[in-house]
């Protein structure tokens, strides 16, 4: 990536990307945001994700970062809920559809 406040993880396995995930730092540098982590659905279950997600806490700790924020879908969420992350909010999702 070309933003030096975000970086991209892979796990490998089988000699295939298996999870990937990426972190961004805000602006105010007080907050990693994780965003897109995903596991071809053959691998789920298995722990990827979660070796993405610690290392990316990993690295929240190296920098002295104290806060680390994302959104879960209902797959990843007792990944994240087992790692010691809490429900704070619910997001609601619009769309305008354009039907052609």
């Amino acid at each position: 990536l070309a933003d030096e406040k975000c970086k991209f993880y892979a796990c490998e396995a089988a000699n295939n990307i298996v999870s990937t995930g990426m972190y961004c730092i805000d602006d105010s540098g007080i907050n990693i945001g994780i965003h897109s982590i995903g596991t071809l659905p053959e691998y789920r279950g298995h722990g990827y994700a979660a070796s993405v997600v610690l290392q990316i806490i990993a690295e929240a700790e190296k920098m002295n970062i104290p806060l680390i924020t994302l959104q879960a879908s209902p797959y990843g969420e007792p990944v994240y809920s087992g790692l010691g992350f809490k429900k704070y909010t619910m997001i609601h999702s619009y769309a305008k559809v354009f039907l052609s």
